[in-house]
């Protein structure tokens, strides 16, 4: 849905969900809403509990009443740590924002006594992400 500020793209989407699941009897479990903020999946969540008259509980993916409402990346977290597993990776993995990646290359440099000055850490990041990227 493609449409400005205060247009009622959340209303609209959310009363859309709630009616599939009264009306229609769709199982929440099959309906899966996915935006770019954590505000709006808040919202969303908050808008469809209050419209279908139920409790949200403190684990927002576990509600059987609910359907799955997250933003794109935490959607994608949530995934990999259900089934990661699945191709022999460890469950209890970080992601790293860009903050934390600059320390580690930083920390590295230094390390490897590499003048920041002479080659920025941000030229570092570049090549490293070139090379990943292929």
């Amino acid at each position: 849905m493609l449409a400005g500020a205060g247009s009622g793209k959340t209303h609209t989407l959310t009363y859309r969900v709630a009616n599939l699941i009264k009306k229609t009897h769709i199982d929440p479990s099959a309906i899966l809403c996915v935006t770019f903020t954590n505000k709006a999946a808040k919202e969303m969540r908050e808008r469809i509990a209050g419209n279908l008259g139920v409790e949200m509980g403190l684990n927002i993916y576990r509600n059987p009443h609910l359907p799955f409402v997250s933003t794109f990346h935490s959607m994608g977290v949530y995934f990999l740590r259900q089934f990661i597993d699945q191709i022999g990776y460890e469950k209890n993995f970080v992601i790293y924002d860009e903050s934390d990646a600059r320390s580690i290359v930083s920390g590295i440099m230094k390390e490897k006594r590499i003048d920041t000055k002479e080659v920025p850490v941000k030229y570092v990041q570049f090549a490293i992400s070139r090379v990943k990227n292929g």
